[in-house]
């Protein structure tokens, strides 16, 4: 506004400097940037940790099986791996060992709820391959259960990401 001139103008500009935006933006970004490298760090980190703690359980399971067991030959013992990979968020394999003298082996599925969602029946003696298809299942953890003439011999989580 000028009075000198007679001028009675009562509107502001404002403006944004651009140009003085860019370091500060910058450095929001380099901020981010580091915290996604931390995250997926920590991420493979507890990952590792994972398998390095599903290793010693798995040795430890087999340690501690009865002493009697252990003297058996390794095709009369039913036995369940962990699913691969997992998590999964397509596909996974479970891989299982029926003992030759069985007569009814399985494996089910149960959800987080414990309801019952998949079955595999009839397997066949020796080792038993088969997939599972995520989109078949909803995201979340799942117990699956191999039975032995209709006891439990194993057990397993997977987890199925979406």
């Amino acid at each position: 506004m000028d009075k000198a001139k007679g001028e009675n103008n009562l509107l502001e500009y404002k403006t944004v400097n651009y140009l003085g935006m860019i370091p500060i933006l910058t450095k929001a970004l380099q901020e981010e940037h580091a915290q996604r490298v931390q995250t997926e760090q920590d991420l493979k980190d507890l990952k590792q940790r994972l398998q390095n703690i599903e290793a010693l359980l798995s040795k430890n399971a087999v340690s501690s099986q009865p002493a009697m067991q252990k003297t058996l030959n390794a095709s009369t013992v039913a036995k369940l791996d962990q699913n691969a990979p997992n998590p999964f968020n397509q596909k996974s394999t479970i891989s299982c060992f029926v003992p030759s003298n069985t007569k009814n082996g399985m494996v089910v599925i149960y959800s987080s709820k414990g309801a019952k969602v998949k079955t595999f029946n009839n397997l066949s003696a020796g080792a038993n391959h088969f997939d599972i298809n995520a989109n078949a299942l909803t995201g979340g953890v799942y117990t699956y259960v191999l039975l032995i003439d209709g006891k439990q011999a194993d057990s397993r989580q997977m987890i199925i990401t979406k």
